[in-house]
């Protein structure tokens, strides 16, 4: 009697050790890339009172999307705009397994769905988008604990933008940032315009972190990037 007590006791402390080693986990997001994928970004805004056009959006033109391969990723909510003008309120991530496949869809899309653009149109009151075609396999965990911000630059003169990036991504490394997925390149379809030349989410420690890397940037001089667009994200 005494042996089955004592099995039980050491069976509920090995439960509350594991639900209180659970609730102590941080949540984190992991997103695999292999080479040849595409990888999209998508900044929009949802209109009020939506939901139901949502719904029949998603069993629909969301249906055949994901019939060509398209597959959402862990994606981001807005919360705040530190510089810029564009001021979406999600950051949608999402994959196709093919550049061919992505632009199948864009092409064939209306054919299936005649008011696709339309419907997008009456949903939403803003969505950029971009797509990047993945050069190499590679991973991106996000930390859900963790201060997240993305940030979008504009430079049409390759070489300043190079001295820019470079003089950004030491600083970002030197106030302790992490540099979670760089992009570059990429393509815009018409209609949905995003076109920075460069793409970055990075990942701080806290905002006081973050705030710091700030304070160090505005000593730094601007002259060599024309526009930035950055959101805090949750």
């Amino acid at each position: 009697m005494r042996t089955q007590v004592r099995n039980s006791l050491i069976s509920l402390i090995t439960i509350l050790l594991n639900i209180s080693s659970t609730m102590g986990q941080t949540k984190i997001d992991t997103i695999h890339l292999e080479s040849g994928e595409v990888f999209d970004i998508l900044l929009i805004t949802l209109k009020p009172n939506k939901n139901e056009e949502l719904k029949a959006y998603f069993s629909g033109p969301g249906i055949i999307a994901k019939e060509m391969s398209y597959q959402p990723l862990p994606g981001f909510k807005v919360k705040a705009h530190t510089q810029g003008n564009l001021q979406p309120d999600n950051l949608i991530l999402a994959k196709w397994r093919s550049l061919s496949q992505r632009e199948a869809f864009l092409r064939e899309i209306e054919s299936k769905v005649p008011d696709f653009h339309g419907r997008r149109r009456d949903i939403w009151s803003y969505f950029g988008m971009r797509y990047y075609e993945i050069d190499r396999d590679r991973s991106i965990y996000i930390d859900r604990s963790a201060y997240h911000v993305a940030t979008a630059l504009w430079q049409d003169n390759r070489e300043d933008l190079a001295a820019y990036y470079e003089q950004w991504s030491e600083a970002v490394i030197e106030q302790g940032g992490e540099i979670l997925i760089s992009l570059r390149g990429g393509s815009s379809p018409f209609g949905y315009q995003y076109d920075p030349e460069i793409f970055v989410i990075t990942a701080w420690e806290s905002a006081a972190a973050f705030s710091s890397y700030q304070n160090m940037m505005k000593e730094q001089k601007m002259d060599n990037i024309e526009h930035i667009n950055e959101y805090i994200l949750e």
